[in-house]
């Protein structure tokens, strides 16, 4: 098993694998840096707990908790990553908010009650409506979006997926899509911001070994 990953799945789980992640971890970690009474305390603190208590107990279809997920990809970035800057950290716990709750969290709300740094990141990793888009031309709006957000968009894109390769689930065709988006699209980003790109490369080819995907089922999950 490749060392790297092991080592982040030993930030983000016990020896069952299951997250077990909790809220004064991640308040250590801050304070530890910036500060207990720091603004930037403040504003990843306040959105850590906007993030817990807008997805309350909701779980993904394999189990987790939402809120594990948000709290994986802020432990990738702080401790593997060692990133410091504040409005990706912030936007780490909101990346979903809007997209999964629109009304409650519309980007008016995150601008305001954050700063507009962190609701471009916010905005970028959203996905668009579809419309009447097929899934080829979608993937790619979506892809394209991350892009024109800017730096920082790509890299919480990359850490994202990074999680998602390493907690992926669902049926074999769900699978099979989600690793041909990830080498079609999501490593060409990583290469561009130099972010994560060996990591996600093994998690990616960890996937395909693991449910013997071929190449061919590849291609044809992205026509």
């Amino acid at each position: 098993m490749n060392s790297l990953l092991e080592f982040i799945r030993a930030i983000i789980s016990d020896r069952s694998g299951r997250s077990q992640i909790t809220r004064g971890i991640i308040a250590k970690l801050v304070a530890d840096y910036f500060g207990s009474n720091s603004a930037a305390f403040s504003l990843i603190m306040d959105a850590c707990d906007e993030s817990r208590d807008t997805h309350k107990q909701k779980k993904r279809k394999n189990g987790d908790r939402v809120i594990d997920h948000e709290r994986s990809i802020f432990l990738i970035a702080f401790v593997y990553l060692s990133f410091r800057n504040v409005d990706v950290l912030v936007a780490i716990f909101l990346h979903d908010m809007h997209e999964d709750y629109p009304k409650e969290w519309p980007m008016r709300r995150i601008r305001k009650t954050y700063n507009s740094g962190v609701s471009t990141i916010v905005q970028a990793v959203s996905k668009p409506e579809r419309g009447d888009l097929g899934t080829v031309a979608y993937d790619l709006e979506v892809i394209e979006r991350v892009i024109a957000g800017g730096k920082w968009a790509i890299i919480l894109k990359c850490i994202d997926r990074l999680h998602n390769m390493l907690t992926l689930y669902g049926d074999r065709d769900k699978i099979t899509w989600k690793v041909a988006q990830t080498k079609l699209h999501v490593i060409p980003m990583a290469k561009k911001a130099d972010c994560l790109v060996d990591e996600i490369t093994q998690a990616m080819e960890e996937q395909i070994k693991l449910h013997n995907i071929t190449e061919v089922e590849l291609l044809a999950s992205q026509t």
